[in-house]
C-alpha cells in the first residue's frame, strides 16, 4: 500500500495541473495578431455570423428558424456577441479557457475523484492534442461542462443535472436523417455552407 502525498506533495502536483494549464492556454498568443484584427477562425466565424444575424435582424436560429443545434447553443454565441463584433473571437477563447479552468478545478478539488490531478493532466493533454480545434468548436463549452457535471454527480445531483442538461441543450448530435438537409425535399439554411 502507498502512503498518500504530503502537502508538499499535493502542491507539486497542483501546481504542476496550473502550469500545464497555463502552457495548453498559452498558444492564444499565436492568435493575438487575429484577435487585434478582429478576425476570427473555425466554425467561430460562422457563429459570430449567427449572433450578430440575431442581433441585426432579430431572427434566432434554434428559436425562430430552424437549425443544426439545440436553441441553446446560441447561449455562449450571445455572450461572446456582447463583447462587439472585433472581440468576437476573444471573448469566445477566454469563455473557453474560464469553463476548462472550471474543469480542471472541479478535477482537483472534488473528493469523488480519487486522481484528480492525473485526470486534470489527461484533461489538459486531450485539450493540447486538439489544439485550436478544442476553441473553435461548440464543443469547447460543452466539454467542460460535461466534465464538471460529471464529478459533482454524486455529490450534488441537481447541480449535475442542471450542468449535464445545460451543455446537452448547447449542443447534441443529431440522429442520423433527423436534420432537414438530409431529407429529399430542399430545405432553405439560414447560414453560409461551410
Amino acid at each position: 500500500m502507498t502512503a498518500r502525498p504530503g502537502p508538499t506533495g499535493r502542491l507539486a502536483r497542483t501546481s504542476s495541473v496550473f502550469v500545464a494549464f497555463a502552457a495548453v492556454h498559452a498558444f492564444s498568443l499565436a492568435l493575438l495578431p487575429r484577435i487585434m484584427a478582429g478576425e476570427t477562425y473555425g466554425d467561430v466565424n460562422l457563429y459570430r455570423h449567427w449572433a450578430f444575424h440575431g442581433f441585426s435582424e432579430g431572427i434566432w436560429l434554434g428559436v425562430d428558424d430552424t437549425w443544426v443545434y439545440p436553441a441553446g447553443a446560441m447561449l455562449p454565441m450571445i455572450v461572446a456577441g456582447l463583447f462587439g463584433r472585433p472581440a468576437y473571437l476573444l471573448a469566445w477563447f477566454l469563455l473557453c479557457v474560464v469553463l476548462d479552468l472550471a474543469a480542471v478545478l472541479a478535477l482537483l478539488d472534488s473528493s469523488a475523484v480519487r486522481y484528480g490531478w492525473q485526470a486534470a493532466r489527461l484533461w489538459l493533454s486531450s485539450t493540447a492534442i486538439l489544439a485550436p480545434v478544442a476553441f473553435s468548436r461548440v464543443d469547447g463549452i460543452t466539454g467542460p461542462l460535461v466534465v464538471v457535471g460529471l464529478v459533482v454527480a454524486a455529490a450534488y445531483p441537481m447541480l449535475a443535472s442542471s450542468v449535464l442538461s445545460l451543455a446537452t441543450w448547447i449542443k447534441v448530435w443529431p440522429a442520423p436523417g433527423s436534420t432537414p438537409w438530409n431529407s429529399a425535399a430542399p430545405s432553405r439554411r439560414p447560414w453560409p455552407r461551410r
